[in-house]
């Protein structure tokens, strides 16, 4: 691979999110999705539609997390960005941090954005993955979708 980190690219695609009947303090899950570098490594993305504690409330919080049961190495330092996305693709907002996480831990923005900065029923979220300072090689993306269901009377 050329001595270049790989990057990990998840897409998540939330339909029905206008529907979501998520209080704050509670999530949506994305489905788990597995790392090109660092190897072994296994994560997910929290998504809190009207925010993670009281104090974020009005905001949607966005956590990337590691499974706890990854069978990578015990403390791994990433960078990684989260971005909502239109529906064209562009970025509505994006945040970019580095971390090291052991297994189980989470990190990411609790005031990630206003809930009120969009109104689609499609929601896209985008979290790319690498490790170290240096160049990286694009991998193949990796998709998931969600529906929130939507009970009529």
């Amino acid at each position: 691979m050329n001595g270049r980190s790989v990057e990990t690219t998840f897409f998540w695609f939330i339909e029905n999110y206008s529907y979501s009947w998520h209080k704050f303090g509670e999530y949506l899950r994305s489905p788990s999705f597995s790392a090109y570098d660092p190897e072994n490594t296994s994560w997910w993305i929290a998504l809190y539609p009207r925010g993670q504690r009281y104090v974020s409330r009005g905001y949607i919080s966005l956590f990337l997390a590691r499974n706890p049961t990854d069978e990578g190495q015990e403390n791994v330092s990433v960078k990684f960005e989260l971005s909502i996305l239109a529906a064209d693709g562009s970025i509505i907002h994006s945040e970019t941090k580095k971390e090291t996480f052991e297994n189980n831990d989470t990190s990411g923005f609790e005031e990630f954005l206003p809930i009120d900065s969009f109104y689609k029923d499609i929601l896209t979220v985008r979290c790319r993955l690498w490790k170290g300072d240096g160049k990286t090689q694009e991998s193949a993306p990796i998709c998931a979708r969600n529906y929130i269901a939507i009970k009529n009377h």
